[in-house]
């Protein structure tokens, strides 16, 4: 969506909730991990892909890009494209990235050299303190049958 028309849409076909394990509490940010899903769609979208960032040692270096429709805006795409990690714990990266309601499920971007790579997934906000993403290192090897019944 950009604004008031539409840049590319498809409907599901269905969705795939990732085989995840955590052994933390929920108060421990342990239920984050599995607090996200893959939509598979019916017909490929008519605007490039995002390929996946390989595999790179998670650095508090790491520039990232977090593009959300957030519930402020719900129809004009916005990005914090400076935000960075400021910790990792349980395997979540707490980063400072400007997320508003509605940036959960969105994507966390790094660049490689002049393109963007899917780095991680939004999942959370600690009002006041960080926002809360999931690498996709900890999701990709649980997808690795992406088809649907």
């Amino acid at each position: 969506m950009r604004q008031d028309r539409y840049e590319a849409h498809a409907t599901a076909n269905c969705l795939k909730f990732p085989k995840l394990t955590t052994s933390q509490k929920s108060s421990d940010f342990g239920n984050l991990k599995s607090d996200i899903a893959l939509i598979i769609l019916n017909d490929d979208l008519k605007i490039p892909a995002v390929s996946i960032m390989g595999h790179r040692k998670t650095s508090t270096d790491l520039v990232l890009t977090h593009p959300s429709y957030g519930r402020d805006r719900p129809y004009l795409l916005v990005a914090d494209t400076t935000c960075r990690i400021l910790e990792v714990r349980k395997g979540l990266w707490l980063t400072n990235c400007d997320t508003n309601f509605g940036g959960s499920g969105g994507p966390v971007l790094v660049k490689q050299g002049n393109k963007l790579e899917l780095a991680a997934i939004m999942v959370a906000v600690v009002k006041s303190k960080y926002s809360v993403a999931v690498p996709v290192s900890n999701i990709v090897p649980s997808l690795k049958s992406v088809n649907c019944p």
